[in-house]
């Protein structure tokens, strides 16, 4: 983990009062084995203690020697170290330029509890660290409220709020990355419960970041007894499962700074909002609800749809006109066939179910003549012959990902495709020349791959191509080293590709 190898590398900064105790240690567990040699001749059970003792006092000596060291840390000004520390738990969660490019990542109550331990380790090395952090407000930038569950005592959860009332207390006027779990228990206490929300409407000013995790119900709980909680600096909002409108209540169209928000189920209705630009629905099965929504959201740039529980759904007539971004884990076609989006220019597709791309796939490049630049495509079917044709008719794109799990012996590319590169003539190459970045598929046969990446050498100038993204073992077969050399010297780079679809976690 980040956060261990951050602690890892300080050398294990000590305050005064404990370099004179290591000190102490240090000379004590050098002169005893001395003493314990004397013990060697005497009975054997005696002897293999005395053994024993005497590897306990060496490594010991060692750790001592170690932490007596220099260490560049100790000599750190107060304010710099500070700045380190703040640093550190700034990393731990996404930064300003993650959350404008991608969708935030999806949280639950076991991932808010380890980012709460992963904030406190710094506090573990040393009391000069823990001071240090106790007094910086910027470091207790994130905050997690979780309900205790039903079986704690009465002693701990009394000391557990304690705790998070001085964690609190000590960011002051910090913008708060705030995770708040009301917890899955229905046997929690309800002045927990209560508690719970008191401290978070506390900090609700604050807060810059909500990760709400409610549960799907609670007797006694509604929206009519609960009052709205008023997010004034809210600008990313990340919604696990439950319902968002029982507790807290959160009217969404008064956000008036939120531009982000990812939903784990299908909870769509009331999430419009005009200031929107990202919206990620983890998980959903009606349709007409996100088009709603979608519709509702003028500004939206980004959208991400990961799984769509019903095979068989079919999206409504959609068409937005500043969509960018666009992410479809599941049923693609279904999703693209009635949608139009004349300014993208990202599309992300996982096709779990046939080749890409088909009649319907072509039609919508056809009906949104999108500026698409970017195209990556997870086709768990293969890809058709008619997967130049799509790449001819976007003229903007230059990047073009290309990914296939399926266990099928053949090639994942049409075998048209790859004969195509091989082929030295100057008839119309099937990767149009303004693509300069190509990640094939996996490769399952060599022989005619390797005649492709030829065909591309002795046809480079009319290719365009400047990278191209193949496999790892590729790389390392021996009998592609030649031609991998040759591609760099005419200026197109061979490397290993990610093959990797986005993903919220």
């Amino acid at each position: 983990m980040a956060s261990l190898a951050f602690i890892d590398r300080v050398n294990r900064v000590l305050d005064t009062q404990d370099v004179q105790n290591v000190a102490t240690t240090l000379v004590s567990h050098q002169t005893e084995p001395e003493i314990l040699s004397s013990t060697i001749p005497r009975p054997q059970a005696e002897q293999y203690a005395a053994e024993d003792r005497r590897r306990e006092l060496q490594v010991s000596v060692g750790v001592c020697e170690t932490l007596l060291q220099p260490s560049p840390l100790r000599q750190l000004p107060t304010e710099v170290m500070s700045e380190i520390l703040c640093a550190y738990s700034k990393s731990l969660i996404p930064s300003q330029e993650e959350a404008e490019a991608i969708v935030l990542p999806y949280y639950s109550t076991e991932k808010l509890a380890r980012l709460r331990t992963a904030q406190e380790l710094p506090l573990r090395v040393c009391r000069q660290w823990y001071n240090i952090a106790s007094a910086t407000p910027r470091y207790w930038r994130i905050h997690i409220l979780i309900v205790p569950t039903s079986h704690e005592g009465d002693v701990y959860r009394a000391q557990f709020w304690k705790y998070t009332e001085d964690r609190l207390g000590r960011a002051r006027d910090t913008r708060l990355f705030v995770g708040l779990s009301l917890g899955q228990d229905p046997h929690s206490d309800v002045a927990d419960i209560a508690k719970c929300m008191q401290l978070f409407r506390e900090c609700a000013k604050q807060t810059q970041t909500l990760v709400l995790i409610t549960p799907r119900f609670r007797p006694g709980s509604s929206r009519a007894t609960s009052p709205e909680t008023h997010l004034p600096h809210l600008r990313r909002l990340i919604v696990g499962p439950g319902d968002v409108f029982r507790e807290p209540h959160i009217n969404i169209q008064s956000l008036e700074n939120l531009y982000s928000c990812s939903l784990a189920g299908p909870m769509a209705f009331g999430m419009a909002s005009s200031t929107i630009t990202h919206l990620h629905f983890r998980e959903t099965n009606d349709f007409e609800d996100i088009r709603e929504v979608i519709l509702a959201t003028p500004r939206l740039q980004h959208l991400w749809l990961s799984h769509v529980r019903n095979p068989d759904a079919v999206l409504p007539n959609l068409s937005h006109p500043n969509l960018l971004w666009l992410v479809l884990g599941s049923n693609p076609s279904s999703i693209l066939h009635n949608c139009t989006f004349p300014k993208l220019h990202s599309l992300s597709l996982n096709e779990d179910t046939k080749q890409w791309p088909d009649d319907r796939d072509i039609a919508f490049f056809e009906r949104s003549r999108c500026p698409i630049k970017y195209l990556t495509i997870m086709g768990k079917g293969g890809f058709s012959k008619t997967l130049p044709d799509v790449l001819y008719s976007l003229p903007a794109l230059n990047t073009v990902n290309l990914s296939c799990m399926s266990k099928r012996s053949g090639n994942p590319l049409p075998s048209a495709f790859l004969e195509a590169l091989a082929k030295q003539s100057r008839r119309q190459r099937p990767i149009p020349p303004h693509v300069t970045t190509f990640s094939f598929p996996e490769v399952r046969q060599m022989g005619r791959f390797l005649a492709a990446l030829e065909g591309i050498l002795a046809n480079y100038e009319e290719y365009k191509l400047r990278r191209i993204e193949v496999e790892a073992r590729i790389c390392n077969e021996p009998r592609f080293k030649g031609l991998i050399d040759k591609l760099a010297e005419v200026g197109i780079i061979l490397a290993p590709g990610k093959y990797a679809f986005p993903s919220y976690d």
